[in-house]
């Protein structure tokens, strides 16, 4: 009769929890109109009925089935069930807010973990290989526009190798440079040092200036490698970022969010909780003396 009372106990503060973080996510739908950042608000709220509604609902089986006592073990394995109920309860709910009440939400989560995850990378720092390999298209770029630009045969050399001295020596500067750069910034900077490059060689190398006329007029295409893009690209096409095709995956991640969320914080509802004998007031122990004073 007790283990039937457990799990209906166990159903009731998981179906509780469950409405109580489904009517967080309602709330927090309807709040986007605010012009108002509720992130961290949002998630002591989950954290709060979390914890609050474990409690209560491992207290209740304590005290009322378990005679006022309770090891840890079976108090965890109490809040473990109210968890697993409770996400079942809310990955219901996530498929109905979803797919009915803000059909747009996927799109909205799919562009925050975007813009997450291109912030995350434009802190990176660029690596030597991807330099080098900055480096590379740039020259390309520079010899597509040597190729339409028209150039005498007797002088096609000179102008030819002006180019690789000054390629040659963007490329060391950049790589031998002591400090290093952020992808965000990487091309900004890479293009500052090609400018500056152009302009200090004349006085140092003799470089005709049809050869630097033709870096000059290849700055739109240089402009246009982005070494910050690429590597969010690779990131797209290895599936790092997370992407959300429909309602039920989006639905299953929140739901598996909820047990991490859930089973972390049952660890310390339990230890709270757990009791290894009954508790007697100091009036019952009186009554008890008398008792045994007769």
């Amino acid at each position: 009769m007790k283990n039937h009372s457990k799990i209906i106990t166990t159903l009731k503060w998981g179906a509780l929890l469950g409405a109580g973080l489904s009517l967080i996510k309602l709330l927090t739908y309807f709040g986007e109109s605010i012009d108002y950042e509720f992130g961290p608000v949002v998630e002591f709220a989950v954290v709060a009925c979390i914890v609050f509604l474990l409690y209560l609902g491992i207290k209740e089986v304590r005290d009322k089935l378990q005679d006022g006592v309770i090891s840890f073990p079976k108090a965890f394995v109490v809040g473990i069930g109210i968890v697993f109920v409770a996400a079942i309860v809310a990955f219901g709910y996530y498929l109905i807010h979803y797919n009915y009440i803000d059909p747009k939400g996927i799109d909205k989560v799919n562009d925050k973990n975007f813009e997450l995850r291109k912030a995350a990378i434009g802190k990176d720092t660029v690596s030597t290989k991807e330099i080098r390999h900055y480096c590379t298209e740039v020259r390309k770029a520079v010899i597509k526009q040597e190729a339409i630009t028209e150039i005498d045969t007797a002088e096609y050399q000179k102008v030819d190798s002006g180019l690789q001295v000054i390629m040659d020596a963007f490329e060391k500067q950049l790589i031998q440079r002591s400090r290093t750069y952020r992808l965000d910034s990487f091309n900004f900077e890479a293009e500052s040092t090609l400018h500056a490059l152009t302009k200090s060689l004349p006085n140092n190398i003799k470089i005709d200036t049809t050869s630097l006329e033709i870096v000059a007029a290849s700055y739109d295409s240089i402009h246009a490698i982005d070494v910050f893009a690429n590597r969010i690209e690779n990131e797209r096409g290895k599936g790092t970022i997370p992407f959300y095709r429909d309602a039920t995956a989006l639905a299953v991640s929140n739901m598996l969010s909820i047990l991490i969320y859930g089973i972390f914080l049952n660890i310390f509802v339990a230890l709270f909780l757990y009791r290894k004998e009954k508790r007697v007031c100091s009036a019952d122990n009186e009554e008890e003396e008398g008792e045994s004073k007769d």
